[in-house]
């Protein structure tokens, strides 16, 4: 497994027609995941990840929105995953709120970490992260 990426992280995001976000958003909410983490600082972060067996899928994300590409080789009947994610905060959000207004699948998982603070209370944090948690779960 390796991991890359095909635009600079630190540029602005780009400005994208609405048919673009709401096509970004339909994969977010079949294929993506918003979720909460603790980085190796220990710091509680969002991270935001859509896997796919379509290279060309998870590159395009790449190069409108920066991030990163983990890929897992192929192992055995199943097929090489690859991954492209965010988990600058800050980022994620931005990269949130252009989609939640087409999201559906997602919405109410995009809608909590869109409130997202970086730096925020720990406590506050960790019950944003059991809420995402448990709608990632199905649990209401």
């Amino acid at each position: 497994a390796y991991t890359y990426s095909l635009r600079p992280k630190r540029l602005p995001l780009p400005t994208l027609p609405a048919v673009e976000l709401a096509y970004i958003a339909g994969i977010v909410d079949g294929e993506g995941c918003i979720s909460v983490e603790m980085n190796k600082n220990g710091a509680i972060t969002l991270r935001l990840t859509v896997a796919n067996t379509n290279k060309d899928v998870i590159d395009w994300l790449s190069i409108r929105f920066g991030g990163s590409i983990h890929i897992r080789e192929k192992k055995g009947k199943w097929r090489t995953v690859y991954a492209w994610y965010e988990s600058n905060s800050s980022r994620v959000v931005e990269i949130l709120e252009l989609l939640l207004p087409y999201s559906i699948i997602k919405r109410e998982q995009m809608m909590l970490a869109v409130q997202w603070i970086p730096g925020m209370d720990k406590s506050l944090a960790a019950n944003v992260e059991m809420k995402i948690k448990n709608l990632n779960q199905g649990i209401q």
